[in-house]
């Protein structure tokens, strides 16, 4: 095993500074040495922050190392982080534009507003070293203004604002606000309708606030499209009020075969940059029904009044986006179809469009905050996609369309049905987003979310998949202390992780059907302290490219039947990766110190109702030439072939206290915290202290952490929205 972290080359932890002269840049000779690049900092969320240090040329064995010391501002003592990550990466899904190589990584579980002192001491054997030492500070919690009390109730014009006489409407309010503004919306003249709010707050007076009259509640919200910074929704219930603005269907669709783009005409959408269009498929010509294209919403162009253009990517004066066009699958089992050839056949209904709920349009907005909200109804609820950066979003309740008793996989009423949408899916979105204790349910992608970004503390439950969605994301994407259950289609997935390293710490999740992880394209990974319960196998592709620790790994019961195996991988293993004898060299494995469970005994009277059940084993994988033939059927050949889970252990679901032998793991996953049995327990203190990510658990000094995400001294952890008003809130991830 590689270490995770040292001492440090030069800085002691008393932080006395060494001379001058070896701050200077040592370049080593290529093809080994290390040639040193460009260091870039982001501290733009609460408890974070990610270091990315560019690599100009060498270390092509991978031996140079990046070594972590950080402390707050006036502390005496220096505290050890985890190693930057090397990473040598060219994207499967990209050009030559996606080639990564640098060390990158995160600080995490800081305190926010809080200034830290960082040290880092790069060092190649082979030649070349360097220093950078910085002071940055984490992004401090939002302040709400309480000054300059506004009122607003429904209406087209007219009101001074004052509770006597109140703005008319959400047009005039935005018309007539000011940076500090309080403005509390009222019932009196029925839901609010769709409005666009282009006034923005400023870091000065503060945001301008929308929130709910405490002493008028129960204003509820049509929609709104944000084109301003520095907006804070409170308290607010949006639905849609107008159900024709909800789904449009267009009265003829054409494809222009020269330039390969398509064209709706007979809408009346008044700004469409928030909208998405979908294809669906009634019973149109040739084409099985039902039909439908779920992985993108697409982007529109309004050309007039009376029509639009479709776009798969947001630059919508860019090259053509349907060449080669787009492939959509009937999910009645037909075959293939081109999305040029459906369109041609479509009928108008079978073409709709969708429209948003809080959507960001136009420019890059930065620090709009919405929380305590409840959201239902809408196909995409919070819908900042590529324009959003610093934003906060805690603390809501939002609720899809998607039908949380439908465990299908693609049901055309569930098509787009996205919860809090701030970048992912390929938009590469912007950075410092903050997704924090939600309630997301009944949508087909939870939560979608940008590089540099946290998304912790979220209560994610009965979803159809991508809970959260980091496709298409780059670099420093940390996902810790979330509940993530019932997910029919996949937790997590990588399509394609374009840059490294993604953190995972803590979550709970307990999927439904297929495995926890869909793994098209994936580099480094950090897993710490996650209890996963899978009803289908995890890939094992991400073993070989992870730092792993203190995870609980359960097999929970196969919907698909067969062996129980925790990790596994048909044909399509990278030669570089996978050999017979086990993992090549370079390959930044590090994996112990984790607990599995996949019914090690065949004992488990959970498992027997699932057909072809056997006694498990840890996994299998295989060459591209030859598939499935490496097989572990304990962790003891597993350390033995690859060095992974040296001080790994067997467990199984009587750790915790809530196991109930006669109910499958997975049900008792989906309904309550698995926290640890208070007895004996194999997977108390049986993990490692990591450096800044699994230090900080209460117990006596140099203890062990636990196995899995509730620490037994340390309690449960919240999910999902905390009790209180915004002021009274409590952060629990404030460790450093």
């Amino acid at each position: 095993m590689t270490i995770l972290s040292t001492g440090g080359l030069v800085f002691d932890y008393l932080g006395i500074e060494p001379p001058p002269d070896l701050y200077e840049d040592i370049n080593g000779g290529e093809p080994n040495g290390i040639v040193i690049g460009t260091l870039t900092i982001n501290s733009d969320t609460f408890h974070s922050i990610g270091m990315v240090w560019e690599i100009g040329g060498g270390d092509q064995n991978h031996d140079a190392v990046v070594t972590v010391k950080y402390r707050k501002v006036g502390d005496p003592f220096f505290k050890n982080g985890l190693n930057l990550i090397r990473c040598d990466y060219l994207a499967e899904w990209g050009g030559p534009n996606d080639q990564v190589n640098n060390f990158a990584g995160s600080l995490m579980f800081l305190t926010p507003g809080t200034a830290y002192e960082v040290v880092l001491e790069l060092l190649d054997p082979d030649g070349g070293s360097a220093i950078r030492v910085f002071e940055t500070t984490t992004r401090a919690i939002p302040v709400k203004p309480t000054g300059s009390i506004k009122y607003c109730v429904e209406g087209t014009s007219g009101g001074d604002g004052s509770t006597g006489s109140p703005w008319q409407g959400l047009a005039v309010a935005d018309a007539n606000a000011s940076p500090g503004d309080v403005i509390r919306l009222r019932p009196t003249n029925g839901a609010f309708a769709r409005a666009t709010l282009s006034t923005s707050g400023d870091s000065t007076s503060g945001h301008i606030v929308y929130e709910e009259d405490p002493a008028d509640p129960g204003a509820v919200i049509d929609s709104i499209e944000l084109d301003a910074s520095y907006l804070w929704f409170d308290n607010l219930t949006f639905t849609y009020v107008d159900q024709s603005d909800k789904y449009q269907t267009f009265t003829d669709a054409n494809v222009n075969t020269s330039t390969d783009r398509i064209t709706l005409a007979g809408h009346n959408l008044s700004n469409a940059d928030d909208v998405s269009i979908y294809i669906v498929s009634g019973s149109t010509g040739d084409l099985p029904a039902p039909l439908v294209h779920y992985e993108v919403p697409y982007y529109v162009k309004v050309i007039d009044v009376d029509e639009i253009e479709l776009y798969e990517t947001a630059d919508l004066d860019g090259a053509p986006n349907f060449d080669p066009p787009i492939d959509i699958t009937s999910n009645s089992g037909g075959g293939t179809y081109a999305i040029t050839d459906y369109i041609e056949n479509a009928a108008a209904a079978d073409v709709i469009a969708i429209d948003t709920k809080i959507g960001a349009v136009n420019a890059p907005h930065t620090n709009n905050v919405i929380t305590d909200c409840t959201i239902s109804g809408y196909m995409l609820s919070i819908n900042g996609r590529s324009v959003t950066t610093n934003w906060t979003v805690t603390d809501n309740t939002v609720t899809g369309l998607w039908l949380p008793n439908a465990w299908g996989y693609g049901l055309v009423n569930n098509i787009g049905a996205s919860g809090i949408w701030l970048g992912g899916e390929g938009r590469l979105g912007r950075s410092g987003n903050v997704i924090a204790y939600n309630k997301v349910t009944g949508t087909q992608k939870a939560i979608l979310t940008s590089k540099d970004s946290d998304i912790y503390g979220n209560d994610v439950v009965d979803n159809m998949g991508s809970a959260p969605n980091t496709d298409g994301e780059s670099e420093n994407v940390r996902i810790y202390g979330n509940r993530i259950q019932g997910t029919a289609n996949y937790s997590f997935t990588f399509q394609a992780q374009v840059a490294s390293p993604w953190y995972y710490c803590y979550n709970q999740v307990a999927d439904r059907f297929f495995g926890g992880w869909k793994l098209s394209s994936v580099d480094r990974l950090v897993l710490i302290g996650n209890t996963f319960f899978s009803g289908s196998t995890p890939q094992a592709q991400f073993l070989t490219k992870c730092i792993s620790r203190n995870n609980v790994w359960m097999w929970s019961g196969g919907y698909w039947g067969g062996r129980a195996t925790l990790f596994t991988s048909s044909s399509n293993m990278d030669a570089d990766q996978y050999n017979e004898s086990g993992i090549q060299a370079w390959v930044s494995s590090n994996v112990d110190y984790d607990g599995y469970y996949f019914d090690q005994d065949g004992d488990d009277p959970n498992h027997t109702s699932y057909p072809g059940q056997s006694v498990g084993q840890v996994a299998q994988w295989g060459t591209v030439a030859s598939p499935n033939t490496i097989k572990f059927l304990t962790i003891a050949e597993l350390y033995a072939s690859t060095g992974m889970q040296e001080h790994g252990i067997a467990v199984k679901p009587d750790i915790f206290a809530n196991y109930d032998a006669g109910t499958p793991p997975q049900t008792v996953a989906f309904t309550a915290k698995l926290v640890l049995e208070t007895g004996t327990n194999a997977a108390v203190a049986a993990g490692e202290i990591v450096p800044n990510l699994a230090d900080f658990h209460t117990g006596a000094p140099g203890t062990a952490p636990d196995l899995g995400c509730h620490h037994r001294v340390d309690g449960p952890l919240q999910f999902g929205p905390r009790s209180g008003d915004w002021g009274s809130k409590t952060e629990h991830w404030s460790k450093h």
